[in-house]
This record gives structure tokens, C-alpha cells and sequence, in this order.
């Protein structure tokens, strides 16, 4: 018998479970309102898409954010290897093209 999971919305939290549970052998369900539904604030049909900024923040090992950031990628965070790849390359957050990560959570698998 395999094992199903079903998740509801396509934000960060949800994405980052979906992936995390295929990869570990679930068949999962990714269920979003999007593109049928937007909120006022989405412009994609993507999934994971940041509404308000594209920073993750800070991203020295000396700050909360930054111990955050090294911990999930230590522990394997899809989002967080995808913000890598979509990296803008300031010095001292993590800033993503906003954009371009959103279309690289919805086309993974």
C-alpha cells in the first residue's frame, strides 16, 4: 500500500512539505487556488510566489534568520536550495528573483 498525502495551498510551508514527502515516497496531492483564484496580491499562477518581498533575509550565521537559513539548508530544504539558485547575490540577505523562484518550486518534481 502506498502512502498518500494530501496538502492544502501552495505557499512556502506547503511546497516545502509536498516536496519533502514525495521525496521521502508519498504520492502527494498539492491542492491551490491559483491560477484559477488570485488574491490581490499574486501576479503568477505559480506556486510559492512572494508577495511582499524578495528577501529571505539576512543571511550571516550570526543572525537568527541567517542560523535559520544554514539549518534548513543543512537538513535539506527544497525552498531553500531553489532561493540558492535564484540567488541576486547581495552579500548579506538572501535575496531572490522573486520571479524566477516561484516558477523554479512550481516545475520541480
Amino acid at each position: 500500500m502506498s502512502k498518500k498525502a494530501t496538502i492544502i495551498g501552495a505557499g512556502l510551508a506547503g511546497c516545502e512539505c509536498a516536496l519533502q514527502l514525495a521525496n521521502s515516497g508519498f504520492d502527494v496531492t498539492l491542492y491551490e487556488q491559483k491560477p484559477t483564484a488570485f488574491s490581490s496580491v499574486h501576479l503568477n499562477p505559480n506556486f510559492a510566489e512572494l508577495v511582499c518581498s524578495n528577501s529571505l533575509g539576512n543571511r550571516k550565521v550570526d543572525t537568527a534568520n541567517g542560523t535559520l537559513i544554514k539549518e534548513c539548508l543543512d537538513y535539506n530544504s527544497f525552498l531553500l536550495r531553489f532561493a540558492k539558485e535564484c540567488d541576486l547575490g547581495d552579500e548579506k540577505s538572501l535575496n531572490v528573483d522573486r520571479n524566477l523562484f516561484s516558477q523554479r518550486v512550481t516545475t520541480s518534481d
